[in-house]
């Protein structure tokens, strides 16, 4: 079925894309739009770019045509609508959130799923090209902020005014009236940058996601990518998010490079020449350290390491901060945090099936057990179903990068691989998918699968989808 129209083409292609395009750039930005002009109504403005890119779509097709696509969205997202609008309007009757919660958390987990309807339906290469360079300008300026800001703090001992606008704008959200009762980290001198967005992991997936595009624009030379990818990778080794560092060499290595050929039982001469770069690099990079251990950003950035080395194999260091110096280990914070999960369903048994909400009422999410967390949110049961059907996506992917021999289609599906993948390997850390910043993302990966392998896929301008 072929919903293509000859005057959508002509009048509406490019008001839809420049739309479409300030919608995607609206959501890494939104954020410091928040802060700049202290208004939450911000974080709604990728949905009324979305909207009027929709509504120069949607009427042009009948009545018969619009039901195709509400019918051919799948019903999987229906499902999760219905679970968060069970578990939300749930806890606001149990009066464990306010009305105003209420409506901010089925806000911003339901109207991503809008993002499925033009990248499932109404998407080209052409389209889709400019997509990848707006998500790229938007990972670009967070990660020049985000070095700025790190520099700012570590070698002129000076925080920059948006961190403390940002500070600022926080306290007014979470209705804090004295600072010394909120976490301190985004003022303070001794601590990582958050960059332009609310934690520097949200700031530090931007950048991974800006590169993500990047590769799938271009098809690089093997010389090319490689330097590419060493710029970003020292983009986020400045900026010490351990998380995103592990996160991005997985993916680069699995991906990108195409190791995962490994279990196709394929090796060739660019993944050892991969291997001998990667280990070049590291030991330019530890003798750069060893002959700066004076500098504050270096002294900074070893005595992260040490903290991460410590939490991980319980040997020193404390989940909550740097300075509190406990003996806790990850594996510990995990076992605490799920026991405390545990009690919680004992006390509420009914969260055995429905989970503890979105909201944090009960569980308390933001930690550092991110896992835990969703899996809280959405019960054991539903859960188990999420994880094997997420699993699988990626497994789906991997098949078709392997096969697929068309370099632009294969580009597209190493994109949703790797966003699929940076969420969970994330999520072993620190649970970030539910983030506004963040899930429209996965919807778009999400919708971007459905447009590659569904038959009949709806585009605006059929000739130049492939």
């Amino acid at each position: 079925m072929n919903l293509s129209s000859t005057n959508y083409k002509i009048k509406n292609n490019f008001l839809y894309t420049a739309f479409l395009c300030l919608s995607i750039l609206a959501i890494p930005m939104s954020f410091p739009l928040q802060v700049v002009f202290m208004s939450p109504l911000m974080a709604l403005l990728p949905y009324f770019f979305l909207l009027i890119s929709l509504f120069l779509v949607l009427p042009i097709f009948n009545i018969v045509k619009i039901n195709y696509i509400f019918i051919n969205i799948p019903f999987s997202l229906y499902l999760f609508v219905f679970f968060v609008l069970f578990n939300q309007l749930l806890q606001y009757s149990l009066g464990l959130i306010p009305v105003t919660e209420l409506i901010s958390s089925i806000s911003f987990l339901i109207l991503p799923i809008f993002f499925y309807i033009p990248f499932r339906f109404f998407m080209d290469k052409n389209n889709l090209k400019y997509i990848y360079y707006f998500i790229l300008f938007g990972g670009l300026v967070g990660g020049i902020f985000y070095i700025y800001d790190t520099f700012s703090r570590f070698v002129f001992f000076e925080l920059t005014s948006y961190s403390k606008m940002a500070f600022e704008y926080t306290l007014v959200q979470q209705g804090i009236t004295n600072p010394e009762e909120a976490n301190l980290a985004r003022v303070s001198l001794t601590s990582r940058s958050h960059g332009l967005m609310p934690s520097h992991s949200i700031s530090s997936f931007w950048i991974m996601i800006s590169y993500f595009s990047l590769m799938a624009i271009y098809n690089f030379k093997y010389k090319n990518k490689l330097i590419i990818t060493l710029l970003y990778f020292l983009v986020l080794l400045l900026c010490m998010n351990f998380s995103a560092i592990f996160a991005f060499l997985f993916i680069i290595f699995f991906i990108y490079f195409e190791f995962f050929k490994i279990f196709f039982l394929k090796v060739s001469f660019s993944n050892i020449l991969f291997i001998v770069f990667g280990f070049l690099i590291l030991t330019v990079i530890g003798l750069i350290i060893f002959f700066n251990q004076d500098s504050p950003l270096i002294v900074f950035f070893i005595n992260i390491v040490y903290f991460q080395l410590n939490l991980l194999f319980g040997i020193g260091g404390d989940i909550a901060s740097l300075q509190a110096g406990s003996s806790a280990s990850f594996s510990q914070y995990y076992l605490e945090n799920f026991i405390n999960y545990i009690q919680i369903m004992l006390e509420f048994p009914f969260t055995a099936l429905t989970g503890t909400g979105f909201s944090g009422t009960m569980m308390g999410y933001g930690g550092d057990t991110g896992i835990i967390e969703t899996l809280s949110k959405f019960g054991p049961g539903v859960f188990i179903i999420i994880l094997y059907g997420y699993l699988n996506l990626i497994y789906k992917c991997i098949i078709q990068i392997q096969r697929n021999g068309n370099d632009y289609i294969k580009n597209q599906f190493k994109f949703i691989a790797s966003v699929l993948l940076v969420i969970l390997v994330y999520e072993y850390h620190y649970s970030i998918w539910s983030y506004k910043y963040v899930f429209p993302i996965f919807i778009i990966a999400y919708a971007m699968f459905h447009s590659l392998t569904k038959k009949n896929n709806i585009f605006i301008i059929r000739a130049n989808s492939l």
